[in-house]
């Protein structure tokens, strides 16, 4: 009696179609927002396990205190175009063309899109100087003196960047997508923005750039930190499994 479950991590772009020809007996979800993908595909809630991803980023790394001469930002993840970094090169350049601020933005990752990112920020605002730094081990400790993580996807399964940024005391700029809304719209100092509006994303780096002094406010740092290991942590998850797992063993002996 071989039971079946399927561990969705993402938004599923292609082949969509072999959810509807091979159906699993219990599917687990990374997220409330794979969750309601998979109901949008036609699989019934009560098929379906949230189980967050958990957070694996390391001890926290104490930044230094933020600056804004010039402001520091940064970004990590893989240069793929749903990743949405020639976005934020953009939006970036509106607001350091319409408030006269020298900005500093570094991006720790590789990927396909590394070349064509390279060139669109070679002809940005000479305001702004774009350093890409590969892939690093432990990235935030190349963040110490950047104090704000932009997170421009077009779309994600799970905002683990955002738990991350979170856990090290970042003020986070966030696309206002399902899967980075559901972790990041409760944080003080996380602010969403529409990546198609230069608008939305001055207002938010605004909100952000208000918000710096509380990066050095010991008491909501460890706030944010417990949030992260209480809701992400290694602990619940591996609880939230041993659960489904009981679940199954029961039902195969009903």
């Amino acid at each position: 009696n071989v039971r079946t479950v399927f561990y969705g991590h993402a938004h599923y772009r292609t082949g969509n179609w072999i959810f509807t020809i091979f159906r699993c007996r219990e599917y687990i979800a990374v997220s409330k927002s794979v969750r309601d993908y998979f109901v949008e595909l036609g699989i019934p809630p009560s098929k379906i396990e949230v189980i967050y991803n958990p957070y694996m980023g390391g001890d926290y790394i104490q930044s230094y205190p933020p600056s804004t001469l010039p402001l520091k930002l940064g970004s990590v993840g893989g240069l793929h175009t749903w990743k949405g970094f020639d976005k934020a090169l953009n939006l970036l350049e509106y607001f350091a063309k319409n408030n006269k601020l020298t900005l500093n933005y570094k991006i720790i990752g590789r990927g396909p899109e590394l070349d064509n990112l390279s060139k669109q920020a070679s002809a940005l605002h000479p305001e702004i100087n774009v350093d890409f730094l590969g892939y690093e081990k432990a990235p935030y400790s190349c963040l110490r003196d950047t104090p704000i993580i932009i997170i421009p996807s077009l779309e994600e399964g799970f905002g683990l960047i955002a738990i991350e940024s979170i856990f090290q005391g970042k003020i986070l700029l966030f696309s206002d997508i399902p899967a980075l809304r559901e972790i990041c719209s409760e944080d003080p100092i996380s602010f969403s923005f529409n990546v198609q509006s230069s608008e939305s994303f001055s207002v938010a780096l605004k909100s952000a750039i208000s918000s710096l002094p509380k990066t050095q406010n010991a008491e909501l740092i460890e706030k944010r930190k417990a949030h992260v290991l209480e809701k992400f942590g290694l602990e619940p998850f591996f609880n939230r499994h041993q659960l489904f797992l009981e679940r199954q063993l029961q039902t195969n002996q009903t």
